[in-house]
């Protein structure tokens, strides 16, 4: 911790080493380290935790071993839900809601299971479907639309609409918050308005919405990961969402809305994908919301 000199538990990226045979690396909670072997050369290093500004540089080796220390800042705003559905605490989400309309790829907690695409026999198969959690330690599920069951093609891409509710949380006075995700989201629909929506309701068992927020979209995550052999691993996800009107009380959850197209085709009519692995909302001051954002 840039701060206060805390060690942390933190995601270490080598960009020359990704795919799905490496194994996930991380700094150990108690000494903030971790040990890697590299050649030497120069090498693009990415480290991330929850809560703070990723680091990104570039680390030059030599035949001796090197020692770096990276000191991450944390970011801004008052800790409103945090959750990586590796815990207990993923019990109290809502996977899925009554007046959802999807008939596949409804939204679940489990393991992310691989969907491929391509050739073996040509050796060009890739991951085409979320299948990496990027949760620190043994943590291995995550909020998935459907594929449990990714075995049966078609039946894990999301076809209508299906809906991710967290448990409650208070606003507090924020005048917004910012939402940071740990996600993969791949969509080759082509269709209009598909994708994942995110926004802030006040909802209740019995009355449904009762308010809700501006909406953020997120797009296509798989470019990043489209290269042969690469497994689509959760990426950072960052936006803002400004609450001009507060509702009375500022008890709120966030949500999460899948849409995908209506029909009931498979894969030639393109798929749409989504897992998120860790979920980090922070609640921002009209002053912070300014220095980030600009005016309100």
């Amino acid at each position: 911790d840039g701060s206060t000199d805390e060690p942390l538990v933190a995601r270490i990226d080598v960009a020359a080493l990704s795919g799905p045979a490496i194994a996930r690396r991380w700094t150990n909670a108690t000494f903030g380290r971790s040990d890697l072997l590299l050649p030497p050369g120069d090498h693009a290093i990415r480290v991330a935790a929850r809560g703070y500004d990723t680091w990104e540089g570039t680390v030059s080796l030599t035949e001796e071993p090197t020692h770096v220390t990276v000191a991450l800042v944390r970011q801004a705003g008052l800790r409103l839900l945090e959750e990586d559905f590796d815990g207990a605490s993923a019990a109290a989400w809502r996977f899925g809601l009554p007046d959802d309309t999807a008939h596949s790829g409804g939204w679940a907690l489990g393991e992310p299971w691989p969907t491929f695409s391509g050739d073996v026999a040509a050796h060009d198969l890739f991951y085409a479907g979320p299948c990496m959690d990027a949760s620190p330690g043994l943590g291995r599920r995550a909020a998935i639309t459907g594929n449990l069951d990714s075995l049966t093609p078609g039946l894990d891409a999301v076809r209508g609409t299906t809906t991710l509710l967290s448990p409650p949380f208070d606003l507090y006075d924020s005048a917004g918050v910012r939402i940071l995700l740990q996600a993969t989201l791949v969509n080759t629909t082509g269709v209009a308005e598909t994708g994942l929506r995110l926004d802030l309701v006040r909802w209740t068992e019995d009355e449904g919405v009762l308010w809700q927020s501006p909406s953020m979209s997120v797009d296509d995550l798989s470019t990043q990961a489209a290269l042969t052999g690469q497994a689509l691993v959760a990426q950072a996800v960052e936006g803002a969402l400004l609450i001009d009107e507060p509702p009375s009380p500022s008890i709120v959850r966030l949500r999460l809305r899948a849409e995908g197209p209506p029909g009931a085709g498979t894969d030639p009519d393109g798929l749409l994908e989504i897992m998120v692995d860790e979920v980090l909302v922070l609640g921002l001051t009209a002053e912070a919301w300014d220095e980030e954002n600009g005016d309100i």
